[in-house]
């Protein structure tokens, strides 16, 4: 039910929502803080209509000089503050990040594969291949800024370190003979868990516009580095069972048992 059709003569300046957020209100503040609106205006139009709630002017800045609104918006400039400081990432700091968040997609890419749910599969697989290649980028930046060196090759990825980070990676700069690093005991091919994000870590979009914009670092020049090939890692061969025996080794149709041999005939 409408309260007034129309704004009453006399009333003081009114705000509809869209002021109110512009002010800085949340829809949470505006139920805390505020009564109900004076006027509700019903707006019809082709398609349907709609209704705009307003507020008395003054009772809006009665409400901006209680302590509650004064405690949440300096939690809110708080909050903005953290926010802005998290977009500043160190690149060493984003390499890190989309490293990690490389490795998680690349896991999600198998089980959603194992699960039979290829369109997640790809996407994922897609998402791992974009990280990878930013994560390229960042160490040839920090390679030619100073800030990472190429050390060791570890089974078929090359390993970067410095200032306490340290990468695998196909990259290497070309021509650079390094040392080998053994491979723990019954390693075969080196193969790096994903962990989950920690809760220090930098927010993988603020790391991945870090690595695309390069802010304060100069574009990379790729044509100093070679690529090694990319190792994969082998799936462990699927078991077949078949339906009508039981037996594992072949499939249904070609089952030795003579009596579903006849059936299939």
């Amino acid at each position: 039910m409408l309260k007034n059709n129309s704004r009453t003569n006399g009333c003081d300046a009114m705000l509809n929502k869209t002021q109110l957020k512009d002010r800085g209100w949340t829809d949470g503040l505006i139920r805390r803080l505020l009564p109900e609106p004076a006027v509700e205006e019903r707006h019809s139009y082709y398609h349907g209509s709609h209704t705009v709630y307003l507020w008395d002017e003054s009772v809006v800045l009665a409400a901006e000089q209680t302590e509650d609104w004064a405690k949440t918006q300096n939690r809110r400039k708080r909050a903005a503050e953290k926010r802005e400081e998290h977009r500043d990432v160190d690149l060493l700091a984003a390499i890190f990040t989309v490293n990690r968040a490389a490795k998680r997609q690349r896991d999600l890419a198998q089980n959603f594969y194992q699960q039979r749910m290829h369109g997640f599969a790809g996407s994922s697989k897609r998402r791992k291949r974009e990280y990878y290649n930013l994560k390229d980028r960042g160490i040839m930046a920090a390679h030619q800024a100073g800030r990472l060196a190429c050390t060791f090759r570890h089974g078929a990825l090359y390993l970067w370190q410095g200032e306490g980070y340290s990468f695998h990676s196909t990259l290497k700069p070309e021509g650079l003979d390094v040392p080998e690093l053994p491979l723990s005991e019954n390693e075969e091919h080196l193969f790096i868990e994903a962990k989950p994000k920690g809760a220090r870590e930098p927010r993988v979009q603020d790391a991945i516009e870090k690595l695309e914009v390069l802010e304060g670092y100069s574009e990379p020049v790729t044509t100093l580095y070679e690529r090694a090939a990319s190792p994969e890692r082998k799936s462990e061969p699927r078991t077949i069972n078949c339906w009508n025996c039981g037996l594992t080794g072949h499939l249904a149709t070609e089952c030795p048992d003579e009596e579903y041999g006849r059936v299939s005939q």
